[in-house]
């Protein structure tokens, strides 16, 4: 009994799925028809007519999406300019900050140490091998663990000499950041920077290449002596 009953309901759920599939195709083709009876029914200027619009509606259509295309180009170039420019600044200001002496900064660079027993090295001496370094693409430097900015100047009273207002004493450890080889180069060149201060009496120059030199933030300035 009971698999008689599931037989007819399962006779009775296909028969009315039948029907209502029937059902979706008749309306189909009764749309396909009335549109294919509503265009037939247009004379050819009529149907040259509804061309012409549709026509112009893609061509309108097809200028909006040039025109959206055209803009979403347009802002991720400039997105991209912005965020060029902002790159830019921020390594500009990194630079600043650096030559300025504001943040301490660590990388690979060269290590000298210069020895006066004569006490004999005067201020164009140490600008001279400042430049060399500058010249030679040095980052950052700093002499006996001062750091050294565009505003650092040096003097020298009798024997001794002061960067800024602060006194140094030989030796004098001077280090520089940037490329070890060029910064090498530089310094040891032959009838360089290195050679005219050997040749005094009691200089000594000993280099080094370093894969990593540390220099602290500029300190304030001392009183002067």
């Amino acid at each position: 009994m009971t698999v008689l009953v599931q037989v007819r309901r399962t006779h009775i759920t296909i028969f009315i799925i039948t029907i209502i599939v029937g059902f979706l195709l008749v309306t189909q083709w009764r749309g396909q028809r009335a549109t294919s009876n509503t265009l037939k029914s247009q004379t050819e200027q009529d149907l040259g007519q509804i061309v012409r619009e549709l026509t112009f509606e893609a061509d309108v259509l097809q200028t909006e999406v040039n025109k959206l295309r055209f803009n979403l180009h347009d802002y991720e170039r400039k997105a991209a300019d912005k965020k060029a420019i902002l790159s830019e600044a921020q390594e500009n200001l990194q630079n600043l900050k650096i030559t300025s002496g504001l943040i301490a900064v660590e990388g690979p660079g060269l290590m000298i140490i210069m020895s006066d027993k004569k006490r004999i090295l005067s201020t164009p001496d140490f600008l001279d091998l400042i430049q060399e370094l500058k010249v030679a693409g040095a980052e950052g430097m700093s002499i006996n663990k001062k750091r050294l900015s565009a505003n650092t100047y040096f003097r020298k009273k009798k024997s001794t000499i002061y960067i800024n207002r602060a006194k140094i004493s030989p030796p004098y450890e001077i280090k520089a950041i940037g490329k070890p080889d060029l910064l090498y180069q530089a310094i040891t060149l032959a009838g360089g920077i290195k050679d005219r201060l050997d040749s005094l009496e009691g200089v000594t120059l000993k280099t080094a290449k370093r894969d990593k030199v540390r220099l602290s933030r500029a300190t304030p300035k001392s009183k002067s002596p």
